[in-house]
């Protein structure tokens, strides 16, 4: 089954014990696909910084698998996020959020 996440609250204290990133370990844990997490409004804010335990544990989940994380480009600038350091990330808006309902079998808020 195709998962895609739309996140659009800010992370926990503890980013590692999100909600949204547990969410999407288990996805793949279940050898289910996850095609994309969409990170709109303060969910932008999940790639703010690297935590004691994994430098950008986003960044980290999607270098082993072939998720696609999209920022919403309008969130970015809202939020002023520097995407200097963000590797295996995208900009994207209604499109990619589409495109992620046509080829996901559910898309998963965590708001």
């Amino acid at each position: 089954m195709n998962f895609s996440l739309f996140v659009d609250k800010a992370p926990d204290k503890n980013i590692e014990q999100s909600t949204a990133l547990l969410t999407a370990r288990a996805i793949i844990a279940s050898k289910h696909n996850l095609y994309r997490v969409f990170f709109y409004s303060e969910g932008v804010l999940h790639h703010s910084e690297p935590t004691k335990v994994a430098a950008y544990p986003w960044q980290a989940l999607a270098s082993n698998s072939s998720i696609d994380l999209c920022f919403c480009s309008a969130s970015v600038k809202k939020h002023q996020v520097s995407m200097a350091d963000h590797a295996n990330v995208s900009l994207g808006g209604l499109v990619q959020l589409l495109d992620a309902q046509v080829n996901s079998d559910r898309i998963v808020s965590l708001s």
